[in-house]
């Protein structure tokens, strides 16, 4: 088994021990990014027959992501007004949104959906600036070349889910969403009060 990332998230691999398995090497992208290690792996994964876990299109990854919602109502007793999440290729939100849905058509926690807020980096933004544009669809000039800069780098996805049916534009569209790009000084401001006030650091 052979995992790709990009070089500099090699040492951020969740692994038990401290080394891989004899079975398993990690190899690092030199100079790539998140969607380099992305493309790389959809190349090996051709050449051995392997098929690709699925990402956005993974119902079971959706509704996975989307129990942090579940964990939210029952705790707080009903559906948040707000929900804010870091986006890159967009699965997170489009999980939540579809368990809003539901609980929403349930009703035991009220009918009213949460408002999505969906935040990318300063330098890397192409659902940002699609939906400040009003396009319901990106275009080549919407998604930057690199990751540079970016201070969420594991964020840089330039092929985001944002058109498809049911995708990023829709979401924003039904629950009245708004997207920000944050500069790399004002995320690291933010991620040490968030890490101060509720103990967690978003970026861990």
């Amino acid at each position: 088994v052979v995992v790709g990332a990009a070089q500099s998230h090699v040492d951020r691999i969740w692994r038990s021990g401290l080394t891989a398995a004899p079975t398993t090497a990690v190899v690092g992208i030199a100079g790539g990014d998140y969607n380099d290690a992305i493309e790389v792996a959809a190349e090996a994964a051709t050449l051995v027959g392997f098929e690709l876990e699925g990402g956005v299109k993974n119902v079971a990854r959706r509704d996975g992501i989307g129990t942090l919602l579940l964990d939210a109502v029952t705790t707080i007793g009903r559906m948040p007004d707000h929900y804010v999440q870091a986006v890159g290729g967009g699965p997170g939100p489009i999980g939540v949104w579809g368990v809003a849905e539901r609980l929403a058509a349930d009703g035991r926690f009220g009918g009213a959906r949460p408002r999505f807020h969906l935040v990318q980096n300063a330098t890397h933004h192409p659902v940002h600036t699609a939906w400040q544009a009003g396009r319901a669809t990106l275009e080549p000039g919407d998604v930057p070349v690199s990751g540079d800069g970016a201070y969420a780098d594991v964020l840089v996805n330039r092929n985001p889910a944002y058109a498809l049916r049911g995708g990023l534009h829709d979401l924003l569209v039904a629950t009245r969403g708004q997207t920000y790009a944050v500069a790399p000084e004002a995320a690291a401001r933010w991620r040490a009060t968030f890490t101060e006030v509720e103990g967690i650091d978003i970026m861990a």
